[in-house]
């Protein structure tokens, strides 16, 4: 008998693991919005973490918010390999049957999650930057900013089950750990046949002078089409910081798209972001929002950025930011 919908309960959460065995930052941003959502709902939250070695994980995914932890070791389940992520997690996700299965819109989440999608037959909703529910009819809601950031659209997968979603990194923030909670931790077994591996990952290599990541640096210095760029980083390098760019000045070609901030960049929540040059339209203060304090420095006065920044400059970025340096450097 084919399934109902009322056989599908809970939130289940594929978390996948760092190079050096950890659970990834993303990872735990899902978990604690699935640990939001599974309180609207009432629903248990299960974490699903996949990897070579993830036997000392367990706990960390409890008292991070997770009910139940099911541990799922292959040595194929490497850094990105998505065939090996489909087949260890369609087994699991059949089995238990989840209302809602998330996980994070990195590269390996924004592949894996059409493929569980059209595999269970049910829909994905990719790269969402909010994730609600409505209660009473037990739906997810994804939304995102499409149109250059101009609206919001939603989506929901309102008649099949499972309802499976990912998250944009920095989306949402990792929530505290609570020492005091407790859970159980079960192993799953994991059989890979080998023609279920279509690519084979031969190695990973750090690039030869790898950028501070922007999601999670605890300061940020962005510039927009007024900045000068080699003085954006000098500045962050001073302030061991993150660099990064608005969506403008990556269109202009100053600065490549992996350093783009806003909707449809990077969401950062750094304890300082500076915005050097940005006239800081919605679509970018979408993306810096959660920022503790907030900088801006432009030419116009009049700029969206002095709304929602906590300190203001007005004048032009390339003569007042040499002068911050030079003030640095006196120190």
């Amino acid at each position: 008998m084919p399934a109902q919908r009322s056989d599908y309960r809970d939130i289940l959460v594929v978390m996948d693991t760092t190079s050096q065995h950890h659970l990834s930052k993303p990872a735990l941003e899902t978990l604690s919005k699935a640990r939001e959502l599974g309180d609207q709902l009432g629903a248990r939250v299960e974490a699903l973490i996949l990897g070579t070695s993830v036997d000392t994980l367990g706990e960390t995914a409890i008292h991070m918010g997770a009910d139940i932890v099911l541990l799922a070791a292959h040595e194929s389940l490497t850094v990105g390999n998505v065939d090996a992520y489909f087949a260890a997690a369609l087994p699991v996700i059949r089995e238990r049957k989840p209302e809602i299965v998330l996980m994070s819109a990195t590269p390996l989440g924004l592949d894996l999650a059409p493929r569980l999608g059209a595999a269970l037959g049910t829909g994905a909703l990719s790269d969402a930057t909010k994730l609600e529910v409505d209660e009473t009819e037990r739906i997810l809601i994804a939304k995102r900013l499409t149109y250059d950031g101009s609206v919001e659209a939603a989506a929901t997968i309102p008649r099949h089950r499972p309802q499976i979603a990912s998250l944009r990194p920095g989306a949402a923030r990792v929530g505290f750990p609570d020492d005091s909670r407790y859970g159980s931790v079960e192993n799953v077994e994991v059989s890979i046949p080998r023609g279920a591996l279509k690519v084979e990952l031969v190695g990973i290599e750090d690039a030869p002078h790898p950028e501070p990541a922007l999601e999670a640096a605890e300061i940020v210095v962005a510039g927009g089409q007024g900045a000068d760029f080699a003085q954006v980083r000098e500045l962050a390098a001073a302030l061991s910081g993150a660099w990064g760019a608005s969506r403008a000045a990556v269109q202009f070609g100053a600065a490549p798209a992996e350093r783009q901030v806003g909707a449809t960049g990077a969401h950062i929540a750094p304890k300082l972001y500076v915005a050097t040059g940005i006239s800081g339209q919605f679509e970018h203060y979408y993306g810096v929002r959660d920022a503790d304090t907030i900088v801006a420095i432009n030419a116009d006065k009049d700029a969206p950025v002095f709304r929602y920044a906590q300190y203001g400059l007005v004048g032009d970025a390339k003569e007042i930011v040499p002068k911050i340096l030079e003030y640095l450097k006196r120190d």
